[in-house]
């Protein structure tokens, strides 16, 4: 889950003024009247398919506890993922500043209902981004539950 939030957000640094020009056009057309636009729209169903299918991969993993609604979870952490990549688009925040956002946003949603390894991982990481001891996280490394942490 964490993994895909720092691949999403590593994509960023290598042009980082398509996605950002991506993101105010996809911003602005969720801010209309009716809903917003097609692409928005579709955008918004991949990523939240994306981190569902995290978070379910947890949960059959036992590194989230039985009990968590998954679908429940995902909406909550793409509405504090998307708050980031929103303030990222429209202000000008650089790449690093977004990739720790989004790291800590979910972190701090997904360390309630954590277990086990997992959750050590995740206070971990909470700890370092909230004291600032990790100025850039580290990049995703192509493998599912790695994590970093």
């Amino acid at each position: 889950m964490l993994a895909g939030a720092l691949r999403t957000s590593n994509i960023i640094e290598f042009e980082p003024e398509f996605p950002r020009a991506l993101a105010v056009e996809i911003a602005h057309d969720t801010s209309q009247a009716g809903g917003g636009s097609e692409m928005a729209a579709a955008f918004g169903r991949m990523h939240r398919e994306q981190v569902l299918r995290g978070i379910e991969q947890m949960i059959e993993a036992g590194d989230l506890a039985d009990w968590v609604d998954a679908a429940v979870l995902a909406e909550i952490i793409l509405l504090e993922t998307g708050a980031a990549t929103k303030d990222w688009a429209l202000n000008g925040k650089s790449a690093q500043w977004l990739r720790s956002r989004c790291q800590l946003g979910a972190c701090l949603i997904l360390w309630g209902p954590s277990t086990g390894p997992a959750r050590q991982r995740i206070e971990s990481t909470v700890k370092e981004l909230l004291t600032g001891s990790r100025r850039d996280p580290p990049r995703y490394d192509g493998k599912l539950g790695t994590a970093p942490g």
